[in-house]
């Protein structure tokens, strides 16, 4: 759960920044290197959860009914 936490953290601190310092160039090679940050930050945590929430837990489910 560190990692999750670690990569909510980037992600908003990330979109924070980018809305104070960038939102009024959005076309300069800062702000397209902030947004690509933004974006891996934020797909890395959706890939973290959805393997928290969804895959983890259907393996389980899967094993349990194998024993039984």
């Amino acid at each position: 759960m560190r990692c999750v936490y670690q990569l909510s953290g980037l992600s908003l601190l990330s979109m924070a920044s980018w809305w104070l310092m960038f939102r009024d160039t959005p076309k300069s090679i800062e702000s397209i290197a902030l947004i690509t940050a933004i974006v891996g930050f934020t797909g890395l945590l959706a890939l973290h959860l959805w393997m928290r929430w969804v895959v983890i837990p259907l393996r389980y489910r899967s094993r349990n009914e194998k024993r039984r």
